[in-house]
């Protein structure tokens, strides 16, 4: 397992604030699985004018939190001993968001919450990716489905 610290997540994503939406990826299983995390904060543009006095998370920003997890963890590469045994990114994963399948929104993602995504590849198709994706707060379950990312 290997773990992706907030200063290296560029490395890997294009995103810029305020669209980067992955603060560490805490777990990569190289190729098969990873988590990522999310630390949601109040001050944040979207959040704050979503809803004025109530802010939540917007399910579309949860949803972008998992595809960018989830190319943070298949886009990692381990370089091996020889090379220093760090990771990097071999160049950025490219791919983007193509599909989002049977998507599930169960409960509210709140300033304060710490979101933690849970990625695991099902199927691989060249530069295709099917990803089994959920994000829970906690113990609890917020959204789970499917993303396809097409590279």
């Amino acid at each position: 397992m290997s773990t992706v610290e907030a200063r290296e997540i560029q490395r890997y994503l294009p995103h810029g604030y305020p669209l980067l939406l992955v603060d560490r990826v805490t777990e990569i299983e190289e190729g098969v699985s990873g988590v990522g995390v999310k630390n949601v904060t109040a001050d944040e543009i979207c959040i704050n004018g979503h809803f004025p006095g109530n802010p939540i998370m917007p399910g579309v920003l949860i949803v972008e939190c998992m595809a960018q997890t989830a190319a943070v963890v298949f886009g990692y590469r381990r370089e091996r001993p020889e090379d220093g045994g760090e990771g990097h990114a071999a160049n950025h994963l490219s791919a983007r968001l193509g599909m989002i399948q049977n998507m599930k929104f169960r409960k509210p993602v709140v300033p304060g919450d710490r979101l933690t995504v849970a990625v695991r590849l099902v199927r691989r198709f060249g530069r295709t990716f099917k990803i089994s994706a959920e994000a829970r707060v906690g113990d609890e379950v917020v959204a789970g489905g499917t993303l396809i990312l097409a590279g």
